[in-house]
């Protein structure tokens, strides 16, 4: 499905295509394990391949959420193959999600059914206003209690929080430790983020979750 081609001539990447008037039914036929697809309001959104850059960081992030969240029993750490079902005709996969431990479904299912308490998105070329625009409102209407946005290209972690008000409020960071208000005691140092290669995860989950704290 990840493939398309236009007049004979394939779509190179990075693209992000929109297909409209697709149904959630239709929706399942046509997304498949090798498309990142989202369904927002009618209209799938079809995802170019990641960069390896973007996994890295999805993937040491989400080792650290994971670990952490695990080991104080805080709840699910998953993604970004798994769906979060915001409302009727509005499916999203954030790059990491997070659902606290009274919200996890037993046995875990397809896909999540509201929204998540956290997630993060790695921002990449062709998603990015996508990212920062679009979803940042669905997740902020939906209610999500913090969303992450890590910008390396200008080295800089964007995050919104949800106030008692409801209201959300932003917090950029390009330096120095990261905090969560959400994974309770979870941090980490955004140099961590903009080094090449990143640092190795057991060192920093090292520092993250000394022995005393295990």
């Amino acid at each position: 499905m990840a493939h398309f081609v236009l007049r004979d001539r394939e779509v190179r990447q990075p693209f992000l295509v929109r297909l409209f008037g697709i149904t959630e039914q239709e929706f399942e036929e046509l997304a498949d394990e090798e498309t990142r697809a989202e369904l927002y309001d009618g209209v799938m959104i079809v995802h170019s391949p990641t960069t390896w850059r973007h996994d890295d960081l999805q993937l040491f992030l989400a080792s650290l959420m994971r670990v952490f969240a695990d080991s104080k029993r805080l709840g699910n750490m998953t993604g970004p193959n798994t769906l979060m079902r915001l409302a009727q005709g509005r499916k999203f996969a954030p790059d990491i999600m997070f659902v606290a431990q009274h919200r996890v479904p037993t046995p875990l299912t397809k896909e999540f059914e509201g929204a998540a308490d956290l997630v993060v998105e790695i921002l990449s070329e062709s998603a990015r206003q996508y990212d920062l625009i679009e979803k940042r409102q669905v997740y902020q209407e939906a209610g999500i209690r913090e969303i992450f946005f890590i910008d390396s290209e200008n080295r800089k972690i964007i995050i919104d929080r949800r106030q008692a008000t409801g209201r959300y409020q932003e917090e950029i960071i390009t330096a120095g430790k990261v905090t969560s208000s959400v994974l309770q005691g979870f941090w980490f140092e955004a140099e961590w983020l903009w080094q090449e290669p990143l640092p190795p995860v057991m060192e920093c989950l090292e520092q993250l979750l000394p022995p005393s704290s295990k």
